[in-house]
């Protein structure tokens, strides 16, 4: 279901005026919410309109929406907000044949065709207060035709917020509209295809043949993705291994070193699988054994770790097998479908943000610099230009890189940053996005509002909206589901008391269907009309 980041900027992006009075003194006159004013146009922009009124004032004011008005027009306004420095006004009612009457205008003096699409992109550049002239008309109608494949909608904004219009950046804001991030989508498609590689070769090559491969080569630089020691350490002693199972003698086995354990190599439901296959087989081949005899110390202590599987390392598998609790060809398979699942989880954290990152602020803008540069050296590697046939993985680097320059584009005017994250193993996909808000409330703190999407293995889709000031949160649950919301709503109040023992106030927190589809640009972006000021900020993921 689709989600509409601008519901934060509607419900928490806007400054509330409710303690203000609606009438408010000018020098002169006093403008109420709801007058209507009337006068002679003495100038006008999209935005703006000063107005000569009837009793000989002059008013300059802002318009709510877009109009088009002419010098000498004579108009009837409705105020809609006022203050001591800006009245802001709305029209009460345009006549559809004058709309229409300027529009066709408009097109005739840039000696454009009056086609139902020229109507259109004429409507969309003003509802945009985009500059409207013969050559701004006939770039965009440039673009169209370069671009089929973009609605006008999208060439606008790109072109509004300086946006380069290439096919990447198109594709890439497609991806946004539909909330299918492709940063997060192009980083999960590459490691899927850097280890179907793996698999390939774990099955074919002769890097499981007994001496014919060095154990430390590897079909792609995995280093270029992820500066992890852990891991370095148990996929070099994990290989070792598999090349030692190859000729399946028990005795040639060498033990491992590695004491890393599995929980730090696999996520969380590659363990679970791990355990019951596991569990199934050991009980399996004692149920084999003719002659019945008891379980040694050394066998009890292998089935009492099944039951801490994270825990488990390289050294109780082989050991296993050793203590004949699971059979040779056995032991192999899992090593093989092993050294698949912790090169995913491997390459998967090393090119998502991890939660620790959030608070420092450098270290956000340093993550994307250096996934930029493991994507250029990935897409420069030798090894890679090898084992990469079908031009997959280079295909979802260039990608990565793509949404990064978008994503930085972005940031130029929004105050938004996406940040692709794996919070929890269980976790299959996440994105957090921020919106800070330049203005201060009444005790001078800044907000910071969030919107949290979550697609949890427990509770499927989440969205969550979080606005902070201070220590001061407010919270609001999106869910899909009855049962997902029944399930958060008797956990509320432990995360009430969560948040308060780590220092939070919070001011309400609740649980709302999500029903609202949610448009990213349209709401989320185009909600926001201040360029970002990114600084430091701390927030608390972890609760």
């Amino acid at each position: 279901m689709k989600i509409d980041p601008n519901m934060i900027h509607k419900k928490y992006g806007q400054v509330q005026n409710t303690a203000e009075t609606n009438t408010v003194k000018g020098e002169r006159l006093t403008y109420k919410e709801g007058q209507v004013v009337k006068g002679e146009v003495l100038d006008a922009t999209l935005t703006g309109v000063k107005i000569k009124l009837t009793n000989g004032q002059i008013l300059d004011a802002k318009l709510a929406q877009p109009a088009m008005f002419s010098i000498g027009d004579e108009v009837a306004l409705a105020v809609k907000e006022a203050s001591a420095k800006q009245v802001l006004l709305t029209t009460l009612h345009q006549d559809p044949q004058l709309v229409e009457d300027k529009l066709i205008t408009i097109l005739e003096n840039a000696k454009l065709p009056l086609t139902e699409e020229n109507h259109h992109l004429v409507r969309q550049l003003i509802e945009n207060n985009l500059p409207i002239s013969d050559q701004s008309l006939k770039n965009f109608i440039q673009l169209t035709k370069q671009f089929p494949e973009a609605t006008v909608k999208q060439l606008i904004f790109m072109v509004k917020h300086d946006i380069p219009v290439s096919s990447e950046n198109i594709q890439q804001l497609t991806m946004l509209e539909n909330n299918e991030h492709a940063l997060m989508k192009s980083i999960t498609s590459l490691a899927d295809d850097i280890t179907s590689i793996q698999r390939s070769e774990l099955s074919t090559s002769p890097l499981i043949i007994k001496d014919t491969l060095s154990v430390d080569q590897t079909p792609i630089p995995l280093t270029l993705l992820t500066s992890d020691k852990n891991s370095s350490e148990f996929l070099s002693n994990l290989n070792q291994v598999i090349k030692a199972t190859a000729d399946l003698n028990i005795e040639t086995i060498p033990m491992p070193t590695s004491k890393v354990p599995l929980g730090d190599m696999l996520l969380t439901k590659d363990v679970e699988n791990l355990s019951r296959h596991l569990k199934h087989n050991m009980v399996e081949q004692q149920n084999n054994i003719i002659e019945k005899l008891p379980l040694s110390d050394a066998q009890k202590l292998l089935f009492e770790k099944l039951e801490t599987p994270k825990q488990m390392n390289l050294v109780d598998l082989v050991t296993m097998t050793k203590e004949k609790l699971l059979p040779l060809d056995q032991l192999r398979g899992i090593l093989i479908q092993l050294k698949t699942d912790s090169t995913y989880a491997t390459l998967v954290k090393g090119m998502l943000m991890s939660k620790d990152t959030l608070g420092d602020m450098v270290q956000v803008k340093d993550y994307y610099k250096s996934l930029n540069l493991k994507m250029t050296d990935l897409i420069k590697s030798t090894e890679l230009a090898l084992k990469d046939e079908s031009g997959h993985v280079l295909k979802e680097a260039q990608n990565v890189k793509s949404s990064v320059s978008f994503l930085n584009a972005l940031g130029k005017d929004f105050s938004l940053m996406h940040l692709p994250m794996l919070l929890q193993d269980q976790l299959q996909h996440s994105e957090l996005y921020v919106l800070g808000d330049r203005k201060k409330g009444k005790d001078g703190e800044k907000s910071i509002t969030a919107l949290v999407r979550l697609d949890l293995v427990n509770l499927g889709h989440t969205d969550i909206h979080i606005k902070k000031t201070g220590k001061n949160l407010d919270i609001q649950f999106f869910m899909t589901d009855e049962k997902q919301i029944s399930v958060v709503n008797e956990n509320l109040y432990g995360l009430h008391n969560l948040l308060n023992r780590k220092g939070f106030n919070v001011l309400s927190i609740n649980v709302t269907p999500l029903q609202k589809s949610f448009d990213v640009v349209t709401d989320f972006l185009d909600g926001q009309d201040v360029k970002a000021n990114i600084s430091r900020y701390t927030f608390d993921m972890r609760a």
